[in-house]
């Protein structure tokens, strides 16, 4: 039955408990997994819940627990007050009223966050602030985490997925090679296939990344380079190819930003003998979020940000 206003005395705090472990594990065999009760007692605390919000909430799509609209138009609050009663029980006194801001998850599973991620958080402003969370994922398998809201957006290649999921070209990625000024490998701006395989280079390896379009590309080629440092992200990268004779290859668009704060480091392109052709790269969300206003201001800033950047290392 639909109701202008819930009585929350109907229920109790703990339906509100499960109503977001449901929402962030997206099945009921998991949720209850997390809140250590039987599948049976979960599912008769969600037959309350519907009960409570007039609504279904939650909408089998196969294995998947799909939230409504109008759950996901109550999660956050809902988390935000949990919070709030658990930091009060723990008598966690901030020093000042906290702000709740939506929280926007942006799955990836590359390196190359440092080619938008400034840009993205320089654009908010007071309408348009938000906790921006970068999270990993296996290759392909993000459309359970974009149907159960814990990804709002995801960038990667493109991939098999349902009519549920939408997506866009973000950019048309090509690859580049940073090395330090006075390289001798690098003449007149250009370095030649014998020459850049020769060399030893630097890999960027964070974690368990499980797709990376250098290494796709290498792949492609069947060839082997060379590797002498692995570490964890591009800055430290650029820090180790300054002061040494290592070649660092990566996305053009990612190179072009960062190299800007290294003086010592030269861009240029891979040896054409590479047949590195650009990789075209995706932005995908879930349908039910096309209007979501926040998802829209993610999505239209993420497009923006990548195509402009693209074309800047271009024209360079």
């Amino acid at each position: 039955m639909h109701m202008d206003k819930i009585d929350i005395r109907r229920g109790d705090l703990h339906l509100l408990v499960v109503f977001d472990a449901i929402y962030r594990e997206g099945t009921v065999t998991r949720a209850s997994d997390r809140l250590h009760v039987t599948q049976s007692t979960l599912s008769h605390s969600l037959r309350r819940l519907r009960e409570l919000f007039g609504d279904p909430l939650f909408e089998r799509h196969g294995n998947v627990m799909t939230p409504t609209p109008k759950a996901r138009s109550l999660i956050r609050p809902i988390q935000a007050g949990l919070e709030m009663l658990e930091s009060s029980v723990n008598q966690i006194v901030p020093s000042q009223p906290r702000r709740v801001r939506q929280k926007l998850t942006i799955g990836m599973d590359s390196t190359d966050v440092a080619g938008f991620l400034p840009e993205l958080v320089a654009r908010q402003d007071a309408d348009s602030d938000y906790d921006i969370t970068i999270a990993r994922y296996e290759l392909n398998k993000f459309e359970t985490r974009l149907v159960t809201g814990k990804f709002d957006v995801v960038i990667q290649p493109l991939a098999p997925h349902s009519e549920h999921v939408r997506h866009a070209l973000m950019t048309r990625e090509g690859l580049a090679v940073a090395a330090r000024r006075g390289h001798p490998a690098v003449v007149g701006g250009a370095i030649g296939f014998d020459d850049y395989m020769r060399q030893r280079h630097v890999l960027i390896t964070p974690g368990n990344a499980s797709w990376d379009l250098v290494d796709m590309a290498f792949r492609q080629s069947r060839l082997n380079r060379e590797i002498q440092v692995r570490c964890q992200d591009y800055w430290t990268a650029c820090e180790i190819v300054q002061l040494t004779d290592c070649l660092l290859t990566g996305t053009r668009t990612t190179i072009g930003k960062i190299a800007g704060s290294f003086p010592e480091l030269q861009v240029c392109a891979p040896p054409a003998e590479l047949n590195m052709e650009p990789q075209d790269v995706y932005l995908y969300w879930h349908a039910a979020r096309e209007n979501d206003p926040a998802n829209r201001w993610l999505r239209n800033n993420l497009l923006a940000i990548l195509r402009e950047a693209s074309q800047e290392a271009v024209s360079k």
